[in-house]
């Protein structure tokens, strides 16, 4: 049986990572950097509080479509388990409401999710 090649990436060195991560920073605007941070945030709580388990890249398609499903309906008076989730990012202060949020809000954070993917 033939071994496939490591893909490129797989073959750098720590250092290039590093460096790599370093270049991508530079290039990155810090409020991006921001935006990004805290959509992770939200993100892992979310994955968290939903499944019980932390985020694991890349993540399983189904897992992405639980969150845009749970954040593209208001959530008041569905009772279940994603209000459950909601209620419990509620407390944690990373969800401002049960209603959906905001168009952009949802947009910006499966964005963001496709970056860390």
């Amino acid at each position: 049986m033939t071994t496939l090649p490591l893909p490129a990436y797989a073959q750098l060195s720590e250092a290039d990572a590093d460096a790599l991560t370093e270049l991508y920073r530079r290039g990155t605007p810090p409020n991006t950097l921001r935006a990004w941070e805290r959509d992770l945030a939200y993100i892992a709580a979310w994955k968290m509080a939903a499944f019980g388990q932390p985020l694991s890249w890349p993540e399983d398609e189904k897992v992405a479509l639980r969150f845009i499903l749970d954040h593209a309906q208001d959530l008041t008076n569905r009772p279940g388990p994603a209000q459950d989730v909601a209620l419990e990012l509620i407390a944690l202060g990373l969800r401002l409401a049960l209603s959906c949020p905001a168009p952009a809000t949802l947009d910006r954070r499966i964005a963001s999710w496709q970056a860390f993917h």
